[in-house]
C-alpha cells in the first residue's frame, strides 16, 4: 500500500506519590511486569459514576498514570494518593487514602472509533490478567497486546498504537492514497496548560505533564522527511467530546476561566508524493550529565531481567544524587583522599532513579565492576582502604591491610544482604565480578598479600605469593581467582601468577560455566596450559586463561608482542568463543585476518606506559586465535576501566574506549545510527563506541565527548537491544557540545554540570528498519512486482508475505516478490535479533491478459489447456476464465505443431578385444549423445570407444538423439581378455634328421584358430601339437587368434646339429618350476669340455659352471633373481677338438 505515515512518541512527565499502592476501581490480580501493553476490557472497567464502559476497548497502565482508548480517542489520566491520619470524637485514629486525579482527552472530531475496527497484534504472553466480574466466582482471562491497528477511522486513514522495542508508547497514522489529510481532526481537551509547537506538544497539569514527542513524516522510497506541522485552533467552548463526559455549563464557563483548555489540532502536509511511505529511524534516547560538587566517576553499567540500569562506581561529591526507598541507605558522604565512597544506584527502564546510595569508609573506596545474578540480586566489587566500610555477613569482618577488595551483594529494592573484605596484609584490588548458573560468584584481581585468602579445592591451586612488584596505579604482585557461593561462602581461591607482576583485569562466564580471565604479566614463568603463545614477548604481555567451574586449568597462554600489551576486558559469546580487548605499544602483536574488519599495522602513539593502539581479538573454547585486529589512530587508544567489553544475545560485540587520535576508522551511518565522526579535540582524548558482530565485521562505531576530556567507559546492552554506556565528562563548564538528550516521561535528566568531574549515562535505542520499497503494478495481469531495499538495520533478514488472509510463503534472505495480482498485501520484514516491521500495499492493475503459445509435440502425445485436448498441427485460441493461470482470465492464443519421432540404432561391434586401442559407433541418426555404462570412456559427440579405459566385461552403449521427440538405442559390448598359452617341447636340439613333437597349450574357453610360421619341416601349420623336423635351426613363430580378434604370439626353437660344429644357449628362460624351461644349459652333442658364466647388468657374475649336466637354476645366493636380460659366456671344446666361443643375451622370465 502506498501511504503516508505519520508517527508521533509520545512521552509522559508525571509525579507519583506511593507509586506501590495504585489501585483499580475492580477486583484484580495481575501478572506483575514492568512491560507496558494494552489490556483489553471485557467488562472489569467501570467508570467513576457506576456507569456502563463498552465505549472503553483498552487500557495502558504505569504507576500512577493510565491512558484509555475509548471510542472517542485517548483518554490520559494522572493519579495521586495522599495518606492522612483522622481522629474520630472518641480519639480513635483511622488511616484514609484519598486519590485524585486529572484527565485530559484526545478525541477524534466527527468520528466514532467501534470495537470492530480494531484489530489487536502481538500478544504479550508473558503478562496477563485474571480477574473476578462483580456477582460472578468465575474468573475470566484478560488479553494484553503489543499493537492496536485502528482502520479507518476517517476515510482513507488508519491509526497504529504500538508499544516500541524500548518500551516507549508510539502512535501512527497512516494516510492511503487520495485520502482527505485534513479529515484528521485532533481535540485537546482537559484540566491544566498545553502548549502546541510546529512538531510537538506539550500538556502539563499538577500531578504530571505529558509531552507528544516529535511528529515525524517520511516519504516511503527514500525515508526522505516530508514536511509537516501542526496546525491549530483554541475553542471558545469545549466540545466534551472525551468519553464519558456530558456537558455542562459550569465546564462550559471554566474555559472562560481558563481552568479548562480546549484546542483543535491537525496536520498540515503542504505536498508529498503519494507512491512514498514513511519509515522511522531513530538514534540517541537519552543522555545526561550525572554528579555531585566533587569528582564523580562511573566504573561499570549492567542490567537485570526487567531492563532496570544499575551503575557503580566512586564520587567526592557531597552533594551526588541519593535516593532512598527503605533498603540499605548512607545518605552522607564519608569522606576519601582521592576517590571519595563507592556508590551504587538503580534506574528503571524509563531512565528514572528508583534508588541510589554512597557506600564507604572514612577512607578512599572505589568501586569497578557490577553483575546482577540470575535472581535480580546486584554485586558490585572494588577496594578500600577504610576499615569501617559497610561490612554484614561477611566472609572476612575485617580489614587485613591498607587496602582490601570488597564484594557486596544486595538484593533489587537496595537490601544489602551481605558484604565482606577480600584480602591480606598488603594492597588488594578486586576488578571484575560474574556469576554462574548455580548463582556462585568468581571474582578476580590482584594482590601483593603474602596471606591473601586462598583455598585448595582439589583442583587448580597456587597457594604461595610469587609475584613481584606493582606497576603503575595497577596492584602487581599476583593475580588472583575466588569463588564465592551466593551467600558469600569461600568454595575456591587461587593465586595466579609469576615470579614478577601479574594481574587478573576480567572475568566472564561462559555456556558451559567454565571460567574464562584475562590480565597483564611481566613474567616469564606464568603457569601455562596448551597455550597459545608459550613464551614472554615483550617486556608486559596479556595473559588469558580458562578454568572450568571447579577450578581445573583447561588452557592458559601468553599473548603479546615485543612491547607492552595490556589485557583490561574479556566476553564470551552463545558459542563459548572467547572475545578479548586491551591495548599495546607492540607493532608485531598476533593478528588474524578472516576478511572482515582488519587493521594489520600498529599506528598509535601513546605515553608513559599507556597503550598506543587498542586490539581485539577473538579465541576459539580451545584457545585457538580465530580473529585479531588492531584498532588505533595517530595518537594512544586505550583501556581505562574493566567494563568495556559486552556480548549482546546476538554475539555482536560491543566496546568502549578511550582515544586521543583524530584519524580513527569510522563508518559512516548517519541516516539510522548516532555518529559522530569528528575528534573533540579537547584535553587529551574522547571516549569512542564500538560494535562488531561475530564475524568482526565493524558495524558501527562513533567518538563520544566534546571539547574536554573524556574518559572511563563501561557498557551494557539490555533484553530490548537498547546500549548504556557510562563514563565521565571532565572539566566542563556547560554540556553544550556533549551528547544530551531528554527523553522525556520520568526520567532522570541532567544537562549541566555539577562539578569539575561528573559521570555520564547514555542511552542508544537500537536502530529499527529502514526500507526503500519499489513497486511495479500489474499492467497485464499478474505481472506485478514488489521489491525491498533494506538500508537501514542489522541484517541477515528474512521476509514473510501475505495476503492478509494468509501467508504466501517465506523467502529466506529474499527481498523480492513477483508475479502479482491487483490486491492487498503486506510483508514481515525479520532482521539480526529479533527486529521484526510489517509493511501493508495495495497494488492496482489489469486483472485479464492475453497469452501466445508457440509449443510443438510429438505425434500420439496431446496437449491439454482449459480442459480441452489438442493433438493436431495447427493454430488455436481459447479463454481461460477467473484464476486458471495466475488469478486472470486469460486469452489463449495457441499455435501448435506435431512433429514425428526419430528412429535411432546404434552400428557397432558386440565383441571387442581388450588390446583394441579404439572403436568407433555409428547411429542411424546423426546428432545426438553418446553415453556408456563405462563413464567417460566413449566421446560423447564422435562415439569412439576407448576400449583400454572401458576395460574386460561387459559395457552398455547409448545414443540419445537430439530434439523434441528423440529417441535411443542401446547396445551390450562385450570386451575380451586377450588369451594366454605355452609351447611344450620347443627351444631343444636335434640331430639332422630327428623330429620332435611340438605341443601348444592354450588357456581360453572360446573359440580360437592357430597358425605355425613357417610351416617348412612342420607336418601340420593349423594343428595344436605338430611335429618338426627342420633340416636346420628353425624358429617357429605361432599365431592364435580369438573370435573377437585378440592375437596371441608365441616363439620356439629347434636347434639342429650338424655333425658335431656348433654349441647352441636359449635366448628365453623361465625358472618358476613348473617342469618347464627351468634349467639354463649350453646344447651340443659332441661337447667334450665347457666353461660358461653368467652375468648380471652391472657386470657382476652370478653363475659358473665346468659341466654341461651343471646348469643354472636362475638363483643367486639362494634367492631367485629378477626377472630381466642376463648376460652369458662360453668356451666349449668338441669331440673333433674343435673350439667354440659363444656369448649372448638371455631372458629371464618368471
Amino acid at each position: 500500500m502506498r501511504i503516508l505515515v505519520f508517527t508521533i512518541f509520545l512521552f509522559f512527565q508525571f509525579t507519583v506519590l506511593h507509586s506501590r499502592s495504585v489501585e483499580d476501581t475492580l477486583l484484580f490480580s495481575s501478572i506483575e511486569s514492568n512491560e507496558l501493553c494494552f489490556v483489553e476490557n471485557i467488562g472489569q472497567f467501570e467508570c467513576s459514576d457506576q456507569s456502563d464502559s463498552k465505549g472503553v476497548f483498552f487500557k495502558l497502565e504505569q504507576p500512577g498514570f493510565n491512558i484509555w482508548i475509548t471510542e472517542r480517542g485517548l483518554t490520559y489520566q494522572f493519579l495521586k494518593w495522599e495518606k492522612k491520619i483522622n481522629t474520630d470524637d472518641f480519639g480513635t485514629k483511622t488511616k484514609i487514602k484519598n486519590t485524585s486525579w486529572k484527565r485530559i482527552d484526545m478525541s477524534f472530531k466527527n468520528t466514532t472509533i467501534s470495537k470492530e475496527q480494531i484489530f489487536p497484534e502481538n500478544i504479550n504472553r508473558e503478562k496477563g490478567q485474571t480477574f473476578y466480574l462483580k456477582n460472578s466466582v468465575e474468573k475470566s482471562e484478560v488479553k494484553s497486546f503489543k499493537k492496536l491497528i485502528i482502520k479507518e477511522i476517517y476515510n482513507g486513514i488508519d491509526w497504529v498504537l504500538f508499544i516500541g522495542k524500548n518500551g516507549e508508547l508510539k502512535s501512527e497514522f497512516l494516510i492511503h492514497p487520495f485520502a482527505d489529510i485534513n479529515q484528521l481532526t485532533m481535540v485537546y481537551e482537559g484540566a491544566g496548560d498545553i502548549e502546541i509547537k510546529k512538531n510537538r506538544i506539550d500538556v502539563s497539569t499538577s500531578f504530571g505533564n505529558l509531552v507528544e514527542g516529535e511528529l515525524l513524516c517520511f516519504h516511503e522510497k527514500d525515508s526522505s522527511l516530508v514536511e509537516s506541522k501542526y496546525s491549530f485552533n483554541e475553542n471558545d467552548i469545549p466540545s466534551y467530546i472525551g468519553y464519558g463526559i456530558n456537558d455542562t455549563n459550569g465546564r462550559s464557563s471554566s474555559v472562560m476561566n481558563n481552568s479548562i483548555f480546549s484546542f483543535e489540532v491537525q496536520i498540515e502536509v503542504p505536498q508529498y508524493d503519494k507512491t512514498k511511505e514513511l519509515i522511522l529511524d531513530p538514534e540517541l534516547k537519552w543522555g545526561s550529565f550525572f554528579g555531585g560538587n566533587g569528582v564523580d566517576g562511573f566504573m561499570a553499567v549492567e542490567h537485570d531481567s526487567n531492563n532496570n540500569i544499575y551503575v557503580t562506581g566512586y564520587t567526592t561529591s557531597t552533594t551526588f544524587p541519593i535516593v532512598d526507598i527503605g533498603g540499605f541507605y548512607q545518605g552522607n558522604y564519608n569522606d576519601g583522599l582521592s576517590y571519595g565512597d563507592a556508590f551504587i544506584l538503580k534506574f528503571d527502564q524509563m531512565g528514572a532513579i528508583v534508588w541510589s546510595t554512597y557506600i564507604g569508609g572514612d577512607q578512599d573506596d572505589q568501586a569497578y565492576d557490577i553483575i546482577i545474578d540470575g535472581n535480580g540480586n546486584p554485586y558490585i566489587v572494588g577496594w578500600t582502604n577504610s576499615s569501617d566500610f559497610p561490612i554484614q555477613n561477611a566472609f572476612q569482618p575485617t580489614n587485613n591491610g591498607g587496602t582490601d577488595g570488597f564484594v557486596t551483594k544486595f538484593d533489587s529494592d537496595g537490601n544489602l544482604l551481605w558484604s565482606s573484605f577480600v584480602g591480606g596484609s598488603e594492597m588488594d584490588r578486586i576488578h571484575s565480578v560474574t556469576f554462574d548458573t548455580d548463582q556462585n560468584v568468581f571474582l578476580c584481581g590482584g594482590t601483593r598479600s603474602l596471606d591473601f585468602p586462598v583455598l585448595d579445592a582439589g583442583t587448580y591451586y597456587q597457594s604461595v605469593f610469587s609475584g613481584g612488584s606493582g606497576f603503575g596505579q595497577d596492584v602487581g604482585g599476583d593475580g588472583f581467582i575466588l569463588k564465592m557461593d551466593a551467600n558469600g561462602v569461600l568454595l575456591w581461591g587461587t593465586y595466579y601468577g609469576g615470579s614478577s607482576a601479574d594481574q587478573a583485569s576480567s572475568i566472564a562466564i561462559d555456556q558451559d560455566d567454565n571460567v574464562s580471565i584475562i590480565g597483564t604479566t611481566f613474567s616469564n614463568d606464568l603457569p601455562l596450559n596448551n597455550p597459545f603463545q608459550n613464551n614472554l614477548a615483550g617486556s608486559s604481555d596479556v595473559f588469558l586463561s580458562k578454568f572450568d567451574n571447579s577450578g581445573n586449568l583447561l588452557f592458559a597462554t601468553y599473548y603479546g608482542g615485543l612491547d607492552t600489551d595490556r589485557g583490561f576486558a574479556v566476553g564470551v559469546n552463545n558459542y563459548n568463543e572467547i572475545i578479548i580487548a586491551g591495548d599495546t605499544k607492540s607493532n608485531n602483536l598476533p593478528l588474524f585476518d578472516i576478511g572482515s574488519f582488519f587493521q594489520g599495522s600498529y599506528i598509535g602513539g601513546g605515553f608513559g606506559g599507556v597503550g598506543g593502539d587498542a586490539f581485539i581479538s577473538k579465541f576459539s573454547e580451545n584457545g585457538n586465535l580465530e580473529w585479531g585486529t588492531y584498532y588505533g589512530g595517530n595518537n594512544f587508544d586505550n583501556f581505562s576501566s574493566f567494563d568495556g567489553l559486552k556480548i549482546d544475545d546476538c554475539n555482536n560485540i560491543f566496546l568502549i574506549l578511550e582515544s586521543a587520535s583524530s584519524d580513527l576508522n569510522l563508518i559512516s551511518n548517519e541516516s539510522c545510527h548516532f555518529n559522530d565522526l569528528s575528534f573533540g579535540g579537547g584535553v587529551e582524548r574522547d571516549n569512542v563506541i564500538l560494535k562488531f558482530d561475530i564475524q568482526g565485521n565493524l558495524l558501527w562505531n562513533t567518538y563520544i565527548g566534546g571539547n574536554q576530556k573524556d574518559s572511563r567507559g563501561g557498557i551494557t546492552i539490555d533484553n530490548n537491544q537498547n546500549i548504556f554506556v557510562v563514563g565521565e565528562f571532565v572539566n566542563y563548564a556547560s554540556g553544550s557540545s556533549l551528547p544530551m538528550l531528554d527523553q522525556g516521561g520520568p526520567s532522570f535528566f541532567d544537562n549541566s554540570p555539577n562539578g569539575s568531574d561528573d559521570s555520564y549515562i547514555l542511552k542508544f535505542s537500537t536502530v529499527e528498519l529502514s526500507v526503500n520499497t519499489q513497486v511495479t503494478e500489474p499492467n497485464d495481469c499478474c505481472n506485478g512486482e514488489l521489491v525491498f531495499e533494506i538500508n537501514c538495520d542489522k541484517p541477515p533478514y528474512s521476509f514473510t508475505w501475505s495476503t492478509g488472509d494468509s501467508k504466501l510463503n517465506i523467502f529466506e534472505n529474499t527481498d523480492t516478490l513477483k508475479n502479482l495480482c491487483a490486491g492487498n498485501y503486506w510483508v514481515e520484514i525479520s532482521s539480526n535479533c529479533q527486529d521484526v516491521d510489517t509493511l501493508f500495499f495495495t497494488l492496482n492493475g489489469s486483472q485479464s491478459t492475453t497469452f501466445e503459445i508457440d509449443t510443438a509435440i510429438c505425434k500420439g502425445d496431446t496437449l491439454q489447456l482449459n480442459n480441452v485436448n489438442y493433438f493436431l498441427t495447427g493454430e488455436y485460441s481459447d479463454t481461460i476464465f477467473g484464476g486458471a493461470i495466475n488469478g486472470c482470465d486469460s486469452i489463449i492464443s495457441l499455435s501448435l505443431n506435431v512433429l514425428d519421432t526419430m528412429s535411432v540404432q546404434i552400428q557397432g561391434p558386440g565383441l571387442v578385444c581388450v588390446k583394441a586401442p579404439s572403436i568407433f559407433y555409428t547411429s542411424t541418426v546423426s546428432s545426438g549423445n553418446w553415453t556408456a555404462s563405462c563413464g567417460v570412456c566413449i566421446d560423447s559427440a564422435s562415439g569412439e570407444l576407448n576400449v583400454l579405459q572401458a576395460g574386460i566385461g561387459t559395457h552398455i552403449i547409448y545414443f540419445n538423439s537430439d530434439g523434441i521427440c528423440s529417441d535411443s538405442d542401446s547396445i551390450i559390448v562385450e570386451i575380451m581378455d586377450a588369451p594366454s598359452g605355452i609351447i611344450h617341447g620347443g627351444d631343444t636340439l636335434i640331430y639332422q634328421g630327428d623330429e620332435v613333437q611340438l605341443d601348444l597349450e592354450v588357456d581360453l574357453d572360446d573359440d580360437f584358430q592357430v597358425q605355425w610360421i613357417p610351416s617348412i619341416g612342420l607336418n601340420c601349420s593349423s594343428c595344436l601339437n605338430p611335429v618338426a623336423s627342420p633340416s636346420s635351426t628353425t624358429q617357429y613363430n605361432v599365431l592364435i587368434t580369438t573370435e573377437s580378434g585378440c592375437i596371441l604370439q608365441l616363439l620356439t626353437t629347434i636347434y639342429v646339429d650338424k655333425d658335431c660344429d656348433s654349441v647352441h644357449f636359449p635366448t628365453l628362460f623361465s625358472p618358476n618350476n613348473d617342469g618347464i624351461n627351468d634349467l639354463f644349459c649350453p646344447l651340443g652333442s659332441c661337447i667334450e669340455s665347457v666353461n660358461y658364466k653368467i652375468y648380471n647388468r652391472w657386470g657382476e657374475n652370478i653363475f659358473s659352471s665346468t659341466s654341461v649336466n651343471n646348469c643354472w637354476d636362475g638363483t643367486y645366493k639362494g634367492e631367485k633373481v629378477n626377472s630381466g636380460v642376463y648376460v652369458y659366456k662360453c668356451s666349449s671344446i668338441l669331440s673333433n677338438g674343435r673350439l667354440v666361443e659363444n656369448s649372448g643375451q638371455i631372458n629371464v622370465l618368471k
